[in-house]
Formats: structure tokens, C-alpha cells, sequence
């Protein structure tokens, strides 16, 4: 048990002097009349003087008279009645102007009789926990009214789901009812009659749209919208409906043209969901195109998506209003008989539609000239390569129902991966691909349907397996077990400078299991997962590099930028306004240990509007001629600076 310690009266006595001379709140001591007897320094620095300055003034020589009349007040009640004020808030002014808020504790003092003989008063400045505490209630008052907006919210887009489900079994009954009507089967029509019932039937067919509209959108805010994924080639899909909408175009005295690439592209997405972009897209072109215009609708391929752009030559769109274009209920055409003609929702839904999918949506417009509407979606280099039965068995696999487990392996720029490595090339990647196969059919060997390489593509480098009927926990367990043998495949091949990155590209999240503890914003029967081996960084959503750029515009204009990922391929970055699509630029690069900056050249290939209603871009551009020198300075200083963001580590 540690002693006692004692002290003497000096010793006592320096020990409240320090209390007196570093403690931050003001100390005072007073007489009965009000005077100042004794302050600490933080007292006199508040007034700008020093402590034997401040002695024998009162409040009346120091403050304002209001402000001194207030603090006699407090001073004579506690003198008077013993009684003492504790920790009274007031708003008040420093000497040096600044408003504040302090704390005041006044106690009486007493002489050796017991009588009051002046008081000892403490000050606190509280500024900083007063605006802590009014920040606390505005805060608490914004999120009780954004609570109050969520259920309103909710409680709307219930209303709208119920009254929509609700009008379609009359409309239904309305439609079918025309129809008899119209195929004369309750008797013969006049040409009169039957004009009247086909308006009668292109307007129901007109609310329907509406009704679903309404559907979707009360799908999409209570996340109730399902993805039902497939493999579907692109090219075909379009083909689909050119007739259809080459026809409605001619009506008008339109032309209507395909620009389609020869290869097959294979994707996996909702062939219906994007069916209706596509639909929504050509439909407002032929709408907002007069009579001998033109449409063309172009389909372009780059590395990792695919992009349709639907340009015409119809009214245009106001620079102003293009922000807005895609946000509910917005109309922005100058038409009235257009205006009157649907409810604003048709680009809203197909921005939802596509962004659901890991894609971007956005326009280009001039009012008077013309508009181009594009929209990209991801894209898994070797599915064009799957043989018939393995197309058709991951066909098979998506169509019924169950979620779809695909991992991918990839060899990062496998050709020079492979010339680095000689003969050791093939060797590697047969040895990676089983070496992945035999560790999932390890894991899942109590599963019914077992996985299966869906992509062997050597020439590419790359492999894929299907995780059929396996919870989201399993998928994500199994894919960690794959990174482990590679790692280990890696160093017994004595294979150095090789990142293994792994990131999910269905939904975008970080990781299987994140799914599991985050309420979806769409269920989808589908989930990628893409394990990236490679020498030199690509452009891949779970790696990022950030160096100044800088922009040159074909008009000059220079545009001062930070990349957010980086490659070889290409990059992205935020910008504050919408650049033009396929603009041919150049970027201007500063590295940090490069002593001089790098000039290459690209064109913009997507861009995403990050906030609806503002103009607020990120843009990705791609590489255009880029030669070898270039490159390796770009891999070189990626590879010597950066660390990739969610790396998983192996061994864990």
C-alpha cells in the first residue's frame, strides 16, 4: 500500500499556481463591491493585458454596460443569498469581438466567521459543444424529416404498385372487350365504328405502357426489381425488333439504319430489361425526328463493355435541360403534342435498368441538330469463344431460376505475360486453370451438379467456372481458396512481380459475403467474380491510381483532371462537364519520378452521370495508338507507386 504523501504549505501553494496558470477556463476572484482581486493569465489574455493589470478593475471597467449589469446581477444574488450559480450557459463577446458561448459557476467566498466576503468564479469557454449540440438537433431534425420522406416514399410507391396492379385487370377486360369488337365478332362495324375502336385500342395499349412504367418504377425504389440474367448475343437482340422499328420509322418518312459489328457479342445481361432500353431509346428517336430525317443505331466493342449509341437528326435538347433528362417525371421536349403524350418516366427507368447491370447511360444534344443517346454494358472477353454445349448448358443454368455463381480466371495482357515467361507460358496457365478446377470440384464435391470450365480459352488466358446451387458464403470461401494454390503455383514456378487481384463485377460490391449483410437494390440470378493475374496494373474496378492530368480538347481547351484508375488501356476520371463521345483528345500525365510528362492520346468511350440533375461527370477514355515505350513508363510507375485497393490477401 503506497504511503502517505505530504506537503508542505509552499508546496501546496505552487501547486495552485500551476492550476491558476495553465488551466484553459477563466479563474477570478472578487470582493463585496465587485472588484477583481485575483485572475488567472487565461483571464487577463482573454483582455489583453497581464494578471496584476486586471486587478481592482470591475466588470463596468471591462465589459459592455449590459453585459456588466448582467454579470452585478449574478454577483449580488450569490453574495446575498450564499447561494451559488452553477454552469449558466450565456452567449457572449470576447474582447478581441469574437461571439461565443461560455459556462459560468459563481460561489460565494467566506471569511473564518463565516461571513461572505466576495465570491470565486469560474468561466468555460463551451462554444465548440454548443455547436456540437445545435449541429446534433439540426441533424436529428433532418433525419426525423428524412424518415418522414422514406415513408412517404414508401407509402407512395405502394400506392402507385397497388393502383397500378389494380388497373390492369379492368383494363384487361376493356382491351379484350375492343377487340371482339373490332374482329366483328358481336356483329359487322362500319369504317366509322372501327376508326373509333382502333383509337379506342392504341390508347389502352398507351395506358398500359403508363401502368407498367408506374409498375417499374414502384419496383425499382422499394428494390424489388429482379434481374434475370442470360447469355445473349447483342447483335441478335437487335435484330430482333429492326424490323419492327425500321417500319415505324418509315411511317414518318425516316430512315432507320444498323451499324452492327461482324463478330457474334456475347453477353450476359436481362435480355428484357435491356430490350426495353433499346425499345426506349429508338421509340423517342423516331417521336422526336421530323419527316425525311434520319436515325442510325451503332454498336462499338472495346476491351471491357460494349456500347450502343442511337444517333438523330431530330429536335434536339436544350444544353441546360440535358442534366435533368434522366430524372423522374422530366419532359424536357418544347412540343406540346409530344409533351401531353406519357409521364417523364421512360429514361429514368432505362438509366435504372442499365446501371443495375454495371453500365452507364447518357446523351449528347444541340437543340435544332440533333441528339445521340449511348449506353455501355459490361463485357466478358471469351464468351464469344464458348463452344454450343457450353453455351448452351450456361444457358440451361441461368434459365432456372437459381442464383449463378461464375468465376472468372484472367491472365492480365496475356500475350506479354507469355513472352516474359517463354516456354513456360502454356505450362503456367494449364497448371493455374487445374489447379482452380481441382480445387472446386474439391470443395463442392458433395454439391449435385458439379462446377464446370466454361471458358479454356488459352489463346486469351483465361478460364471460367460455373458455381451452380452454392450459398454466397461458399462462393466466396471457394474463390479465396483459388487465390491461395495460385499464389502457391506462382512461387514454386519461381514467378516474381505478379499481382493476384480479385474483385466481383455482379452486383458491384466488395466481397460475397458484404452481399449477405447488405440489403440488395436488385436480386439478380447471377453474381461474376474475376481473379486477375498479371505484370502490369489494367483497368479494373478493385485497382485505382490517381495522377494529375491534363486534358486537351480539339478546341484547345485544356481541362485540368485526377485519374481515379489507370492502365495501359486506357483511364478515368471525374470531370465537371459532360465531354463529347468518341472526341478524339490528348492527355497530358505527370508521374512523380518520370522527369517528363507524358503525352498520349485517346477518345472518350463511356461517361456516367454521377448525380441526376447535376453536371457531374466520371468519364472513361481509351488509348489510341499508344506505343511500347509508353506503355511500360505507365506500367512502370503504376507498378512502382500503387498499391490495388482490395487486394485479397492470400493465406487468409
Amino acid at each position: 500500500m503506497a504511503g502517505k504523501i505530504k506537503l508542505n504549505k509552499q508546496e501546496q501553494y505552487n501547486l495552485l499556481a500551476d492550476l491558476m496558470r495553465y488551466i484553459p477556463d477563466v479563474i477570478y476572484f472578487k470582493d463585496r463591491s465587485g472588484r477583481l482581486l485575483l485572475v488567472n493569465e487565461t483571464h487577463a489574455r482573454g483582455l489583453g493585458l497581464k494578471p496584476q493589470e486586471v486587478a481592482g478593475k470591475t466588470d463596468f471597467d471591462i465589459f459592455p454596460k449590459q453585459r456588466a449589469l448582467a454579470m452585478a446581477k449574478d454577483d449580488q444574488h450569490v453574495m446575498t443569498t450564499g447561494k451559488a450559480v452553477i454552469d449558466k450557459i450565456e452567449r457572449s463577446t470576447r474582447a478581441d469581438g469574437v461571439d461565443n458561448y461560455v459556462s459560468t459557476t459563481k460561489i460565494p467566498r467566506y471569511d473564518e466567521k463565516g461571513s461572505i466576503i466576495g465570491l470565486i468564479g469560474i468561466t468555460r469557454d463551451i462554444t465548440r459543444r454548443m455547436r456540437y449540440e445545435q449541429s446534433k438537433r439540426k441533424t436529428q431534425g433532418l433525419e426525423k424529416k428524412l424518415e418522414a420522406l422514406e415513408e412517404l416514399s414508401r407509402l407512395k410507391s405502394e400506392f402507385i404498385s397497388i393502383v397500378s396492379h389494380e388497373l390492369r385487370t379492368p383494363l384487361a377486360i376493356i382491351k379484350e372487350a375492343v377487340m371482339l369488337l373490332l374482329d366483328e365478332i358481336a356483329g359487322g362495324l362500319n369504317e366509322k365504328q372501327k376508326h373509333i375502336l382502333q383509337k379506342a385500342k392504341d390508347n389502352i395499349q398507351r395506358l398500359k405502357g403508363i401502368i407498367e412504367e408506374l409498375l417499374d418504377i414502384s419496383r425499382i425504389e422499394s428494390g424489388k426489381l429482379k434481374l434475370h440474367y442470360s447469355l445473349v448475343n447483342l447483335n441478335d437482340l437487335l435484330k430482333e425488333s429492326a424490323d419492327f422499328f425500321k417500319k415505324l420509322a418509315a411511317e414518318k418518312s425516316v430512315g432507320l439504319t444498323y451499324v452492327l459489328p461482324q463478330e457474334e457479342v456475347n453477353l450476359l445481361l436481362d435480355s428484357d430489361k435491356i430490350h426495353r432500353v433499346i425499345t426506349n431509346l429508338l421509340s423517342n428517336a423516331i417521336k422526336f425526328t421530323e419527316e425525311y430525317g434520319s436515325i442510325k443505331a451503332e454498336l462499338k466493342i472495346f476491351h471491357d463493355r460494349v456500347r450502343l449509341g442511337v444517333t438523330d437528326s431530330g429536335i434536339g435538347i436544350a444544353g441546360e435541360d440535358l442534366p435533368k433528362l434522366f430524372n423522374k417525371f422530366s419532359q424536357v421536349s418544347k412540343i406540346s403534342s409530344i409533351e401531353r403524350k406519357g409521364l417523364g418516366l421512360g429514361l429514368s427507368i432505362a438509366r435504372e435498368l442499365v446501371e443495375a447491370q454495371g453500365g452507364e447511360i447518357w446523351a449528347e444534344s444541340k437543340l435544332g441538330v440533333g441528339s445521340k443517346f449511348y449506353f455501355t454494358l459490361p463485357r466478358l472477353p471469351g464468351l464469344e469463344n464458348l463452344d454450343k454445349a457450353t453455351r448452351d448448358r450456361l444457358k440451361a443454368l441461368l434459365s432456372r431460376g437459381r442464383t449463378l455463381y461464375f468465376i472468372q480466371l484472367n491472365i492480365i495482357n496475356y500475350k506479354e505475360f507469355s513472352k516474359s515467361l517463354n516456354s513456360q507460358a502454356k505450362e503456367l496457365f494449364s497448371a493455374l486453370a487445374f489447379s482452380a478446377d481441382k480445387t472446386l470440384r474439391a470443395y463442392f464435391s458433395k454439391v449435385k451438379e458439379k462446377t464446370q470450365i466454361v471458358l479454356a480459352a488459352r489463346r486469351y488466358g483465361q478460364c471460367g467456372f460455373i458455381l451452380p446451387g452454392v450459398s454466397e458464403k461458399a462462393a466466396e470461401l471457394a474463390s479465396r481458396m483459388i487465390l491461395r494454390k495460385l499464389r502457391i503455383i506462382l512461387a514454386a514456378k519461381k514467378i516474381k512481380n505478379v499481382f493476384i487481384n480479385m474483385g466481383a463485377l455482379y452486383p458491384e460490391r466488395e466481397d460475397f459475403v458484404s452481399q449477405a449483410a447488405v440489403r440488395q437494390s436488385f436480386e439478380a440470378n447471377l453474381r461474376v467474380r474475376k481473379i486477375c493475374i498479371g505484370r502490369q496494373t489494367r483497368k479494373f474496378q478493385r485497382l485505382a491510381y490517381k495522377v494529375d492530368i491534363q486534358l486537351v480538347l480539339p478546341s484547345a481547351r485544356r481541362i485540368s483532371a485526377s485519374t481515379i484508375d489507370l492502365s495501359s488501356g486506357g483511364l478515368s476520371f471525374y470531370s465537371p462537364e459532360a465531354l463529347k463521345t468518341d472526341a478524339h483528345i490528348e492527355v497530358v500525365m505527370r508521374f512523380p519520378r518520370e522527369k517528363e510528362p507524358l503525352f498520349v492520346n485517346g477518345r472518350i468511350a463511356w461517361i456516367k452521370q454521377i448525380r441526376q440533375g447535376e453536371s457531374q461527370y466520371k468519364i472513361g477514355l481509351e488509348f489510341i495508338n499508344l506505343d511500347a515505350l509508353k506503355a511500360r513508363i505507365i506500367s512502370r510507375s503504376i507498378g512502382k507507386y500503387i498499391r490495388p485497393r482490395k487486394i485479397c490477401p492470400v493465406g487468409k
